[in-house]
């Protein structure tokens, strides 16, 4: 889902697909009604591929200080293989603010579906002792029950944001642990990204995100993720014509044990690269602008879950772009890229083409077509980014 206020609540997607994937098209629209000072309401509503999906809901202010809210989600989840995972949720809570910078909340959420039917008791407390600082605790415990089994899950989850001027953090650590039949699971992840202006025309991003899964069932029931970034953005004030991205990236990815191909089979594929990217855009006119990207990936690649061997992995991708600032709102760009894969030996090329409108000084929204079957990004390893894409841009 994404949301966008100046169309009220616009959300749209839409997927082309090949192979064994089934389609995955979705369109929706939804929106906020205030009936009075305490009580408002909202609603969604979407059809596609997978069917229908909805969300309604209601929030009463009982007081200054206290709302009361009743949500309903139906969430239909078609899988690329072709399972149906239809869930829905009933949401029910209240929130409650003691002071300018503590306010707590607890939730009762009742799941039906495909999946199973659930009960699941959240509780959590937000603290904002001052403009920079905002740090979140929120406790989990519920059971889902399966036609086969039963899931019992408690989580517990910390989170801190940090904004003052040029510095800005968000950060989360959560722990779970779900039991099923004996069996129990452990999890561990954490997010930190970091966004630091060094000065008005360079800025530095950091990112670090980790998972780590421990089974009593063994090693090969493990799931591990790890995702680190550098990047460093030149946006000259004095003189915008030309900007430019570097970044390095490293992934280690271990998919779960519990998912599947579209196939059928489980997903036993795992990676860890090196990515290194230089992205710039120059303008030459106030309309027309051109650009280019040249990335190249240095990993390894094995089918075995912790096992294996693993084989080397080489790719470079190169783009060149044009853009053309139709009028004052209006965008069009046009990419030629070219992806070019040592070890197979495999070369792929095609265009990229959209348009893009601009909503204030920092948004744009945009929706394009993908002529090639491969991504920008190239730790994606699955040729199927060709179709129809939408895409929204925030600049800083």
């Amino acid at each position: 889902w994404l949301t966008f206020q100046p169309l009220g609540w616009l959300s749209f997607a839409l997927l082309v697909t090949n192979g064994n994937r089934n389609n995955n098209n979705r369109a929706g629209l939804g929106g906020r009604y205030q009936l009075n000072d305490r009580l408002g309401l909202k609603g969604e509503g979407s059809a596609g591929s997978g069917g229908f999906g909805a969300l309604v809901g209601m929030d009463y202010r009982l007081s200054e200080r206290t709302t009361t809210y009743l949500n309903y989600a139906l969430d239909p989840d078609n899988a690329n293989n072709g399972i149906e995972n239809r869930q829905g949720k009933l949401v029910s809570g209240m929130r409650t603010r003691y002071s300018d910078w503590v306010s707590v909340y607890g939730e009762e959420q009742l799941l039906h579906g495909d999946s199973g039917d659930g009960l699941t008791h959240a509780y959590g407390v937000d603290l904002t002792p001052n403009e920079q600082w905002k740090f979140g605790l929120a406790l989990e415990n519920g059971r889902i029950n399966t036609s086969t089994s039963e899931v019992k899950r408690r989580a517990v989850s910390l989170s801190a944001d940090y904004a003052l001027d040029a510095v800005k953090y968000g950060g989360n650590l959560e722990y779970r642990r779900d039991s099923v039949d004996g069996k129990v699971r452990h999890n561990w992840l954490t997010r930190n990204h970091l966004a630091y202006m060094l000065n008005p025309d360079w800025r530095l991003r950091l990112q670090l995100d980790l998972a780590i899964s421990d089974s009593s069932e063994g090693d090969s029931f493990d799931a591990d993720f790890a995702e680190a970034i550098v990047g460093y953005a030149y946006r000259p004030v004095t003189n915008d014509r030309l900007n430019a991205l570097f970044e390095y990236k490293y992934l280690a990815d271990q998919s779960p044990s519990d998912q599947f191909t579209s196939s059928g089979l489980q997903n036993d594929f795992e990676q860890r690269s090196h990515v290194l990217a230089v992205d710039a855009i120059y303008d030459l006119t106030p309309r027309w602008s051109v650009g280019g990207k040249y990335a190249i990936r240095k990993g390894q690649l094995r089918a075995g879950r912790g096992a294996g061997d693993w084989f080397d992995s080489t790719a470079q991708l190169g783009i060149v772009r044009l853009d053309w600032h139709v009028i004052r709102h209006w965008d069009a760009l046009l990419e030629a890229r070219v992806l070019d894969i040592e070890e197979a030996e495999d070369r792929r090329a095609g265009l990229l083409a959209a348009i893009y409108r601009h909503f204030g000084d920092h948004l744009k929204v945009g929706v394009g077509y993908n002529f090639t079957d491969f991504s920008d990004d190239l730790t994606d390893l699955d040729y199927n980014s060709r179709g129809v894409f939408f895409n929204v841009v925030g600049k800083w």
